[in-house]
Formats: C-alpha cells, sequence, structure tokens
C-alpha cells in the first residue's frame, strides 16, 4: 500500500545520492580538462625550447614561463611524490642568477618531468570518471524505480477512492428505493405546462381573420356599386295626383 511505501520510500536518499555522484563527476571532469590544457601549454614550450641550442642557458622569459606553469600544476592539486619532480617550483626563483641558470637541455629535462606527472594525474583522473558513470546509471535507475512505484500507488489510490464513492451512491440509491413499499409508480415530477401554445400564435389568427374581413367588404362595395349601376330598373311607388284621386 501506499502507506508501507512511505515507510521505506527512498527518493530523498537517492536524489541526495546522484546530487552527489553528479557533482564529483562534474569536479573530476572539470580537473581532467584543466590538466588536459597544462598539458598542452607544458608540450608547447617544450617545442619552443627544442628549437634552441641545448647548451645555452635559458631566457629570463622562457624561464618565467617555465615557473608559471610549474606553479599551475601545484595550485591545481596535482598530486607529486616527493623525488618525482626534479625541481621545485620555488628553486627556480631563488637560483634565478646569471651563474646559476638552467641550461635548455635542463630545462627541458624538467619540463618533461612535470609533463609526466600531469599525464599520470589525468591518467587517474579518467579511472575515477569511469568509476562514477555506473554509480550515476545505477543511482538514476533505482530513483526511476521508485517513483514509478509512487506514482503506480497514487493511481489505485485514486481509483479506490473514486470506485468507493461511485458505490457509496449506488448504495445510497438502493436505500431510497427500498423505502417505497407501496407498490404504485411515483412520479419524479410533474409536468409543466409549456409557456408557448401548441396551436398557431395569435398572429397567424388576427391576420387571417384581418384578410376575411377586407374580402367581405370588397364583395359589399361591389354589391353596391352593382345595385346603383345606370340602365337598370327598380320598383319604385307611384306618387302621381290621378293615382291619388282614385285611390
Amino acid at each position: 500500500t501506499l502507506t508501507e511505501f512511505q515507510a521505506r520510500n527512498r527518493e530523498n536518499i537517492l536524489n541526495n545520492q546522484m546530487l552527489a555522484l553528479k557533482n564529483a563527476h562534474a569536479i573530476q571532469l572539470a580537473d581532467l580538462q584543466s590538466n588536459q590544457r597544462l598539458l598542452s601549454d607544458i608540450e608547447g614550450l617544450i617545442e619552443q625550447l627544442s628549437s634552441q641550442s641545448a647548451g645555452n642557458p635559458v631566457s629570463p622569459s622562457l624561464l618565467l614561463s617555465a615557473m608559471l606553469l610549474q606553479n599551475r600544476a601545484y595550485n591545481e592539486s596535482v598530486v607529486i611524490n616527493e623525488g618525482v619532480m626534479p625541481v621545485n617550483p620555488l628553486q627556480i626563483q631563488m637560483n634565478n642568477t646569471p651563474e646559476n641558470t638552467p641550461t635548455v637541455r635542463e630545462l627541458i629535462q624538467e619540463l618533461e618531468a612535470l609533463s609526466a606527472v600531469v599525464e599520470a594525474q589525468m591518467v587517474t583522473q579518467n579511472e575515477q570518471l569511469s568509476a562514477l558513470e555506473p554509480q550515476i546509471t545505477e543511482t538514476q535507475r533505482q530513483l526511476q524505480e521508485t517513483l514509478a512505484e509512487k506514482d503506480n500507488l497514487f493511481n489505485q489510490q485514486t481509483i479506490a477512492q473514486e470506485t468507493y464513492l461511485t458505490l457509496a451512491r449506488k448504495v445510497e440509491e438502493a436505500r431510497i428505493a427500498s423505502q417505497d413499499t407501496s407498490g404504485q409508480v411515483r412520479l419524479a415530477s410533474y409536468a409543466l405546462p409549456s409557456d408557448e401554445p401548441s396551436s398557431p400564435g395569435r398572429m397567424t389568427f388576427t391576420v387571417a381573420a384581418g384578410g376575411t374581413g377586407l374580402l367581405l367588404s370588397m364583395v359589399g362595395v361591389l354589391l353596391l356599386a352593382w345595385w346603383r349601376s345606370p340602365g337598370e330598373t327598380h320598383p319604385t311607388p307611384d306618387k302621381s295626383p290621378g293615382s291619388q284621386a282614385s285611390a
């Protein structure tokens, strides 16, 4: 159930592990890229020194460039074991006198030793990155499984709640129906009279009546005109004196 899952839910733990692994991977990758740039600069300085005579003293500018590269190696946390680096970066600065200036050959040897140390460090960083990748993928897989299980349980809970509400409504409907013992059909509601008449509207009757009255008026006018038309004889009472005397 969802309650049991919450008791063993490792979502927060896995999220923290994933965050820590990603941070470690980002740091190792940044250090590796920094060492790659450092190694490229060392090789460039060695190539520049190789074009000069091996027995000549190193120019102050090239000697300063070599010292800066050594300082970068230390500042960027390059692991250098005692005795592996032949020259301490501060030693070049303290012995930077005309009598003790290293030759081109000596500086190239020092830079090659530094290059070997940087390359060894890059091998270690690549190994650490390779070890982090399966840990990240495995933690991500566990996190996805946990989230999928959580979503599935939440969906089941939602379905169960909806099913319960549906059944509760049906039970309530059945209870109401069981209370009717009359055996007769009950009307849920009485039909209301319609607001609109079922026969044609009053306007239709009004128009029809007006048309009939108009037709009858026209017929009456025609009859009256025919009755009064000339050339027709109509019986009239005789009002002459003779007729009155005889009477």
